[in-house]
């Protein structure tokens, strides 16, 4: 999803207000329980990023590499933390979680991986770090999608839950 993109969603009076995706996605997962998130920063992923830190409830724990992100995040899964959540950014900063997603899967650890991407419109054009995270990972993960702005609510609504649900893996373009 684009940084600049917006959704339409209902305040707590009924008021529309704006909420961007990054938003969305930070308050879906609020609403599942999760406090804690692992990751590294990247230009795909800032709009997330100052989601995140804009909200005092939330702690992000910053790692050296993406790979220690996704071990970080399911570790603290196995120690009782909840679903454990790692961020990365589009391209080399998404395949970097790779080995930690497959870890997570392979011993049904709860893992919700968010992953930049490049701008909507540049999809399919083989821009600068676009890749394919979804199918890379179609073998090692649960279920997987990229929204958009028209989609991107419902799918984050379901994230926090269907990890809980005995779904170990849950990936996330942003």
């Amino acid at each position: 999803m684009d940084a600049g993109e917006n959704e339409r969603a209902s305040g707590s009076r009924g008021d529309a207000v704006e909420r961007s995706g990054a938003e969305i996605v930070r308050d879906a997962l609020k609403a599942h329980g999760v406090r804690t998130l692992f990751g590294y920063t990247g230009g795909a992923i800032l709009a997330l990023y100052d989601a995140v830190h804009r909200d005092p409830d939330l702690r992000h724990v910053t790692v050296r590499h993406e790979q220690g992100a996704a071990h970080a995040a399911a570790g603290y899964a196995r120690a009782g933390g909840g679903v454990g959540v790692c961020l990365a950014t589009s391209g080399p900063g998404a395949t970097n979680l790779v080995t930690g997603i497959m870890d997570a899967h392979m011993d049904s650890v709860p893992l919700i991986a968010l992953c930049g991407q490049v701008d909507s419109r540049l999809i399919g054009s083989d821009a600068f770090q676009e890749t394919d995270l979804l199918a890379i990972t179609a073998s090692i993960s649960k279920h997987g999608f990229q929204p958009r702005q028209e989609n991107v609510e419902p799918l984050a609504d379901g994230a926090g839950g269907q990890g809980r649900a005995q779904l170990p893996f849950k990936h996330l373009h942003v």
